[in-house]
């Protein structure tokens, strides 16, 4: 599952040693905005990091989290969101489903509470497993393993469950074992005005985006989002990219009939499960045509869902959403 950890490891290089109480999603039943596994950085005096609801029990988290700053001991706090629940809990919220966060100190002396060894893994793109014991005698109890054979007997029924890798389990009321999953790579074509959009809305998405131009006065940093890589490099370089290669996700946006099937042909020798062509479909088959290449169902064009877009911002929405969906899997369609 895609966590949103970057924010929060932002928020731990801006202030490593600061008072720290991480918010874990480790259960909840009907309809939840975050589900198990999400997680929330909270410190005093600063907006929480992070979100593990909508938005709407962050500020009563954190007078509970009060009470972890004071004593360091784990506490879990439940909330019953459905609409007679929500009167009696004062928070007039209605969303008919519940939710149990656990709270515990994430100070540096303990690691933040595993984050740091979950970095280490998620810099270097490697999956592993984030395991939390959900006694509240067990203080400070997390364990990072990378393989499923590591995991505690009690928990590998779990690993055929988990929906690919993709939620967070609970064994029985002692275990929460959460599946991290490195970023999604998206790899655009192309550094002209309307990449920036696309790669702006990506990496706030979560995406691990790079920009390639062979254009200096376009292929530069300063121009896109943070978070944002950009690698100007001649044309003749593009085949040994490995940001091609190893992307699951690339837009093709280069405006040039020559260059945009080169980047297609080696769009399509690599691993990418989503590949994004801007411009009609007349264009789309002249690009295929020069490229060489057999179809391919991987080569969307016109990149993006059918959203209305007219403008630069929202024709990225429409091509992030469509990446998004099927690198994930997803339909595309309406969620009701």
């Amino acid at each position: 599952m895609q966590l949103g950890l970057a924010p929060l490891f932002e928020q731990l290089d801006r202030a490593p040693n600061a008072r720290y109480v991480l918010a874990t999603v480790v259960g909840t039943s009907g309809s939840s905005y975050r589900k198990s596994g999400a997680m929330m950085l909270l410190t005093p005096g600063v907006e929480p990091v992070g979100l593990v609801s909508g938005g709407c029990l962050e500020g009563d988290l954190m007078a509970h989290a009060r009470a972890v700053f004071d004593d360091g001991r784990k506490r879990f706090v439940r909330y019953d969101l459905s609409e007679d629940a929500a009167d009696l809990w004062g928070l007039g919220l209605g969303c008919g489903g519940a939710i149990e966060v656990m709270l515990e100190n994430a100070s540096r002396e303990v690691e933040y509470a595993g984050l740091a060894a979950v970095r280490r893994h998620w810099l270097a793109d490697r999956f592993c497993w984030l395991l939390k014991s959900l006694n509240a005698a067990d203080q400070h109890l997390a364990r990072v393993v990378t393989r499923d054979r590591q995991l505690p007997a009690a928990a590998r029924p779990l690993v055929a469950a988990t929906m690919g890798r993709t939620r967070a389990a609970r064994q029985g009321g002692a275990l929460l074992r959460g599946p991290v999953l490195a970023p999604p790579r998206m790899t655009i074509c192309g550094a002209g005005p309307d990449a920036v959009p696309v790669a702006a809305i990506a990496a706030h998405s979560g995406w691990r985006v790079t920009v390639i131009d062979h254009r200096p006065a376009l292929a530069c940093a300063e121009r896109f989002a943070d978070r944002v890589e950009v690698v100007c490099t001649p044309m003749q370089n593009i085949p040994s990219l490995s940001v091609i290669g190893d992307a699951h996700a690339i837009v093709i946006m280069a405006h040039h009939l020559e260059n945009d099937a080169r980047y297609l042909a080696c769009a399509v020798a690599g691993d990418a499960r989503y590949i994004g062509l801007l411009g009609p479909a007349a264009r789309r088959d002249d690009v295929i045509a020069r490229a060489a290449v057999p179809a391919d169902p991987r080569v969307f064009g016109p990149a993006g869902l059918a959203i209305g877009a007219d403008l630069p911002e929202t024709i990225a929405l429409s091509i992030v959403a469509q990446a998004h969906a099927v690198v994930h899997g997803a339909s595309g369609g309406n969620l009701a």
